[in-house]
């Protein structure tokens, strides 16, 4: 699914008060976003989620926090602490309210001229002169660049761990 997830602990009366307040916030908001709260007692959908998500074991252990609230993006990135300080969150669904999905049509053009040819590329692609130019030419025509699903599983799962581990130790979400 790509909502964002509420982790929350019910049994926290500061939890449950914030998760309303994010709620009241985005019911307010012109389009609201698609996000589902779940109790971080649920341990059955809290695996299946982390799972879904690419969670590391330590990510899982963050969800499980008592009196917590934890968001957790789509990409598996998480928002902690939302007991203290509900804003972060209420500012990323704010912000997700000015995105708009790209069409079919638009999303199928965008395979076509950027994730096909570099997909051809499996072997040390960065080094093809070819891909250099598609992500040069998205980069020109777009503003941005994506580079999707060229790492195997549990590379890009091991990778996750690393940044993470890396973001914590410098300081960054605790």
């Amino acid at each position: 699914p790509g909502d964002v997830v509420v982790v929350y602990d019910p049994s926290s009366r500061q939890a449950g008060e914030t998760v309303l307040r994010v709620e009241e916030d985005n019911a307010r908001a012109p389009r609201p976003v698609a996000y589902r709260a779940l109790k971080a007692t649920d341990e059955v959908a809290l695996a299946e989620l982390a799972a879904a998500r690419g969670l590391s074991e330590d990510a899982f252990k963050v969800l499980q926090r008592p009196s917590a609230v934890t968001a957790i993006l789509p990409s598996g990135a998480l928002i902690e602490d939302l007991e203290v300080d509900p804003g972060p969150l209420i500012r990323e669904l704010r912000y997700r309210t000015c995105l708009e999905q790209p069409t079919p049509e638009e999303r199928e053009q965008l395979e076509e001229a950027y994730l096909k040819p570099l997909q051809l590329l499996r072997e040390r692609w960065w080094w093809n002169p070819m891909a250099m130019s598609v992500l040069a030419r998205q980069l020109d025509e777009h503003g941005f660049v994506l580079i999707d699903g060229f790492l195997p599983e549990a590379q890009a799962r091991h990778l996750r761990a690393a940044n993470e581990e890396l973001y914590r130790s410098e300081g960054g979400m605790q």
